[in-house]
């Protein structure tokens, strides 16, 4: 299988500098055959109570979850051939049926200071 790639920083505009502590550093999308590869890179992994949750629809409209804690680790996806994995010690990836598009929404909580989410859009390259 030949994989295609493309890497799209995640960008949280709501973040000031002085705070910019996001744990969701960089994703992207490689492709193959009817299959894609949707990796999140994270800067450090959350501790504590704090959490990070991935949401991806693709053009079919259905959400494929993960949810990424100190001692979690969840996935749910309404297709059950597709997966989730920890590629690495700070990257996740998703192997998901392949789409033309997809919208990705990363939603980083924190207990001392709440939540921040960013939306961001992944065209097949």
């Amino acid at each position: 299988m030949v994989l295609t790639s493309m890497r799209v920083p995640a960008v949280h505009a709501a973040v000031p500098v002085a705070d910019a502590s996001a744990f969701v550093r960089d994703l992207w999308l490689e492709e193959g055959d009817r299959w894609q590869r949707i990796v999140v890179r994270l800067d450090h992994i959350p501790s504590g109570q704090d959490e990070v949750i991935v949401i991806v629809r693709g053009s079919d409209h259905l959400e494929r979850a993960v949810l990424i804690a100190a001692e979690e680790f969840m996935w749910r996806s309404p297709y059950h051939d597709e997966a989730c994995e920890r590629h690495s010690e700070n990257e996740v990836a998703l192997y998901v049926h392949a789409h033309d598009a997809w919208d990705v929404l990363i939603t980083e909580s924190r207990a001392s200071t709440g939540c921040s989410c960013t939306l961001v859009s992944l065209l097949t390259p």
